[in-house]
């Protein structure tokens, strides 16, 4: 499965100012969503998927309260990648480990350092299934990695992709928790900044023809007449689909940092851009010698940063994300 990306060659700035702490309160809702055109019930943050990107300086304190207004399920976010090296590791998120969940109807104030040194990071959900349920974001820490980061002349694009599936996140803890383990093979879709596209008539589910959909042999009721997961009355979002993310806007010969991040919970995937090479500069929040290739593997929580440059004519680009076997 892939998906699609459009990168739009037009102007493009960017600009961060430095305010002393980073505060936030991240509101933790269920609603339901169709981030892939599919209704479904989701973990939303802010009533986002993914949550607020977060951007700080190296060691800068980051507070975030975190607002637990889910009914029935406690919740941790985990900040992936931080070190905690000024005695904050309770502050980890690691739900059990590092701390106590929060508790429905409940908050919990997050305070700790950002790590001393730029790079791509992120955070998410870390209890139960709310991860697949759509819980987390990026986490930059600004500056230059290395002197290979400098090149990047026209900014930073982030590119935060999850694998998306269309059972509920219950379902899938349970099925992965089995004795008789029960794999839920690969997403049915894949988000890139929130959004997707599943094919609501032929997909790896089932197959739709004048207005009858199989699956085997067996009828089934397709996405396009019914939601999924959606109680009564159902919602139709198949014909009203966001579609996929467009990236940019970037501009022809500047080089852009790529940031590249796998926000989901199973899924290797391989990432790559229409008719244009990339050099790898970091990986997980450590700079890297420079190594050219046409695309990248990123497993789950895995982060690359990339420098592209825009060496080809103007016009639309496709960034293929795909699922790896």
């Amino acid at each position: 499965m892939a998906l699609s990306l459009l990168v739009l060659l037009v102007p493009f700035c960017q600009s961060w100012q430095l305010t002393g702490a980073y505060t936030e309160t991240f509101i933790i809702k269920q609603d339901f969503k169709s981030p892939d055109c599919v209704d479904k019930l989701v973990v939303t943050t802010n009533g986002m998927i993914p949550g607020p990107e977060i951007r700080v300086h190296p060691g800068e304190e980051i507070i975030i309260t975190v607002k637990n207004e889910m009914k029935s399920q406690a919740v941790n976010i985990h900040w992936h990648g931080m070190q905690h090296t000024d005695g904050t590791v309770w502050q980890d998120g690691a739900s059990m480990i590092s701390s106590c969940p929060i508790p429905p109807m409940s908050s919990w104030t997050y305070r700790f350092k950002a790590n001393n040194e730029p790079g791509t990071f992120q955070y998410h959900g870390h209890i139960g299934g709310v991860r697949t349920g759509g819980l987390g974001g990026a986490l930059i820490i600004k500056g230059n990695i290395s002197d290979y980061a400098a090149e990047a002349d026209g900014g930073d694009i982030v590119v935060m992709m999850t694998d998306w599936y269309h059972a509920t996140s219950d379902e899938l803890v349970v099925d992965l928790l089995q004795p008789q383990f029960r794999w839920p093979g690969d997403g049915q879709s894949i988000l890139v900044n929130g959004k997707g596209k599943f094919d609501c008539y032929n997909n790896a589910v089932y197959n739709c023809n004048n207005g009858t959909c199989l699956q085997g042999t067996s009828k089934v009721c397709g996405a396009a007449d019914r939601a999924y997961y959606q109680p009564s009355p159902p919602t139709n979002r198949c014909s009203t689909c966001p579609g996929y993310e467009i990236l940019g806007p970037v501009t022809e010969g500047k080089t852009y940092l790529f940031r590249f991040i796998n926000g989901g919970a199973l899924m290797l995937m391989n990432i790559a851009l229409e008719g244009h090479n990339m050099t790898v500069i970091e990986v997980d929040g450590s700079p890297t010698q420079k190594y050219n290739t046409s695309s990248v593997d990123l497993n789950s929580g895995q982060r690359v940063a990339v420098l592209i440059t825009m060496d080809q004519p103007l016009g639309v680009y496709t960034l293929s994300v795909s699922q790896r076997d």
